[in-house]
């Protein structure tokens, strides 16, 4: 077992060597991303041919057709009282994301910012973040379409959804391409709800609404950002690029570009950050990659909560710009 752990680590080496194409580099296009990964998907799985399912992988002749057999292989599983049939769940589940460039940009999402994540196989076949995003993306192909039948299909994706990978996402929701949400479970997104490209999204993360309306009440979430364990961002709001928003976080105001969000409403500047640690680099600890902050002593500590600290800056938009 240790042995083929070893190999399979050294073949994911000489892959992100040989063929960076896999991950999306620079000047890439997404068909030849996607074809770089289906083949390393199938190689993965031909070496396990032996198993049933990794034997239909196998058959299957393009990246977007592997995810729709993985997918509704375990959403048709006979647990579910709404479960729809096989067959008929696979083809629609590929005729949904065939050609759609965001289930690649996903992958290469995955194999990118995820350690956990070791091989192409593991990605499609186990991960539920990227099952659930996958089935969404289905859901709102017919979500979109409208009518009856197929608000139906939508709702009936939506359910099988949130019961199988504890995932609750309306159909109506819009998902970017590069999207990477990690565990997954208990991962609220409301219907009104836009995420931009490349965003990192944990577990316990809510989108959700405020009001009764059936406008948009749901928040507009940036490209690069990221969303930390258990944070609930409410209200058509906006949540610029590259922002993170810490765990267990609050936000229920516009957030500027390139901010961190920690508590209820509270922004922090990483420019004014580090400037405040060379200032006093005994009060705090600033990690300038990730943009977060911690208190390092008893002094930052009371800084944190409201004394001389960035941290004291309060609610909203306040001090910020």
């Amino acid at each position: 077992m240790m042995m083929r752990r070893a190999v399979l680590r050294a073949a994911k080496r000489r892959f992100s060597d040989a063929l960076p194409a896999a991950s999306g580099g620079v000047g890439v296009s997404p068909a030849v991303r996607d074809q770089t990964q289906f083949e390393q998907l199938r190689a993965e799985a031909f070496a396990r041919r032996s198993r049933p399912d990794m034997a239909a992988l196998v058959k299957c002749g393009s990246l977007h057709e592997a995810v729709a057999e993985v997918v509704s292989a375990k959403m048709s599983r006979a647990a579910s009282d709404t479960r729809l049939p096989r067959g008929a769940l696979r083809q629609l589940l590929w005729d949904a994301l065939r050609g759609d460039e965001r289930v690649g940009a996903d992958v290469a999402a995955i194999i990118k910012r995820d350690p956990a994540a070791t091989t192409h196989l593991q990605t499609i076949a186990y991960l539920k973040g990227f099952h659930a995003v996958q089935a969404q993306r289905a859901a709102h192909v017919f979500w979109k379409a409208g009518g009856f039948e197929n608000d139906h299909v939508a709702f009936a994706i939506q359910d099988r959804i949130n019961e199988l990978f504890a995932v609750c996402v309306h159909p109506g929701a819009q998902i970017g391409g590069g999207c990477f949400i990690d565990h997954a479970t208990s991962v609220v997104i409301g219907e009104t709800a836009t995420i931009g490209r490349d965003c990192t999204i944990l577990h316990g993360v809510t989108l959700g609404g405020t009001g009764k309306a059936r406008t948009k009440r749901h928040p507009s979430i940036g490209d690069r950002v990221t969303l930390g364990v258990g944070a609930t961002i409410v209200g058509d709001i906006r949540i610029g690029d590259d922002v993170t928003v810490a765990a267990q976080a609050v936000v229920s105001v516009d957030v500027p570009p390139g901010m961190t969000v920690v508590g209820t409403n509270n922004l922090l500047d990483p420019a004014k950050l580090a400037a405040r640690v060379r200032e006093a680099p005994d009060v705090w600890a600033f990690d300038p990659e990730l943009h977060l902050v911690a208190p390092d002593s008893d002094a930052g500590a009371a800084a944190w909560h409201g004394g001389k600290g960035v941290g004291s800056q309060g609610g909203g938009r306040k001090g910020t710009s």
